[in-house]
């Protein structure tokens, strides 16, 4: 085994525990993604104000298979062995609601991948007291992006351990503490062109290293089934959502004179990855230019993800709902009228609209934070029409 190195994840807020694999904020160490909560109302943003309130329950057939088989990954005797006790398959797998779209699992799916998870959800909070979880990410036509992230941050990629059938890089355990004796893996594997990342980790269970690169060697021959089988595809150009046109949008929907975007750091993880064949494109916005003022709203933009949305729109309708604040509204884009699915995520006082839409094969989603559901609806009708 060369060179794993062993580290403990530092909480991202002073005080406060993150979910241990929260999607960060562009600059920011961790987001702990919000619940469902008040409700949102449908809009249609076309000659002004909302013209529609949709009460009813929004009917929802179930999505399409996806593209992974998570069974051909991991058996249940396998996952036993690694969490130590029969962690159940997540159908839809977790991470379906929470965080920025093309931050996750979705951002793969887009590429033509898509990921699997066992167990918890770690990424809503509040956590479970104890948990136990597992996740295998499988992105395609990554060997590019993986020697570019690998020269770019070599820190962050150092060599990991020896497995047959794959080169590893990045990989980390953390050590158990007599306060906290829980153990977090994971892992980055080129499979021939594809980037597998594997996320495992248990509060209350000390996961043996060993037993983890067992758990991972087991994934490879499936991952190179995959890898084999995956149709080729042409990269798409990156959207400029961070370009001029796109903030003068920005600035005019919100009402501001002045709005830049934020970044995002990017590392060698498959995040990044996801985002430089241009099937995911992300930005954040800021109500300033010299960095002040906060969050203002993140865009998400998967190309090729009409399966992916579906997948979306079934948990938002069947696991959230009207109840939870999930209703159905609509844009209108060309002289079309496009449905979309509206939510309001509540943490404390702070709320954050999230509208999404799908416009053709494009998923489209925007959430800000303290921001009525027209103004979120105007950019997404905004990008829609430019697709």
């Amino acid at each position: 085994m060369r060179s794993w190195s062993r580290r403990r994840r530092a909480d991202a807020v002073a005080g406060e525990r993150c979910s241990p694999w929260a999607l960060p904020r562009p600059r920011s160490r961790c987001w702990r993604p919000r619940s469902l909560a008040a409700p949102a109302l449908g809009i249609d943003v076309v000659g002004g104000p909302a013209s529609t309130r949709a009460t009813e329950t929004v009917p929802s057939r179930p999505p399409a298979a996806p593209a992974l088989d998570c069974s051909q990954f991991a058996s249940d005797d396998a996952v036993g062995a690694l969490l130590g006790a029969h962690a159940a398959a997540a159908d839809p797998p977790a991470g379906t609601l929470t965080g920025v779209a093309s931050f996750g699992g979705y951002a793969a799916s887009a590429a033509g991948g898509g990921w699997c998870s066992w167990g918890d959800d770690t990424t809503v909070s509040p956590l479970p007291k104890t948990w136990r979880a597992l996740t295998v990410t499988l992105l395609p036509h990554a060997h590019d992006a993986w020697t570019k992230l690998a020269e770019n941050y070599p820190a962050a990629a150092a060599n990991g351990a020896d497995y047959d059938g794959g080169v590893s890089r990045g990989g980390s355990c953390s050590t158990p503490t007599t306060l906290s004796p829980g153990v977090e893996c994971h892992t980055n594997v080129l499979v021939g062109s594809s980037w597998l990342e594997v996320r495992a980790g248990a509060s209350d269970l000390p996961i043996a290293e060993t037993d983890f690169h067992a758990f991972v060697q087991g994934v490879l021959p499936a991952a190179a089934r995959f890898d084999a089988s995956v149709p080729v595809v042409t990269a798409l150009a990156p959207l400029a959502c961070a370009g001029p046109e796109w903030l003068a949008e920005v600035k005019s929907v919100f009402g501001l004179s002045a709005v830049s975007s934020l970044g995002s750091e990017g590392s060698f993880d498959l995040r990044t990855a996801a985002h430089l064949d241009g099937a995911a494109t992300s930005c954040a916005y800021q109500p300033s230019e010299d960095g002040s003022g906060g969050l203002l709203g993140t865009l998400s933009v998967l190309r090729d993800s009409a399966a992916s949305y579906a997948t979306y729109r079934h948990a938002a309708i069947t696991t959230g709902g009207p109840a939870a604040g999930v209703h159905s509204g609509s844009i209108t884009v060309a002289g079309q009228t496009v449905p979309t699915v509206v939510r309001t995520e509540q943490d404390g006082f702070a709320s954050t609209t999230v509208v999404d839409a799908l416009v053709g094969s494009t998923w489209v989603q925007f959430a800000a934070p303290d921001t009525d559901e027209d103004t979120v609806s105007a950019y997404v009708t905004w990008v829609a029409g430019r697709l």
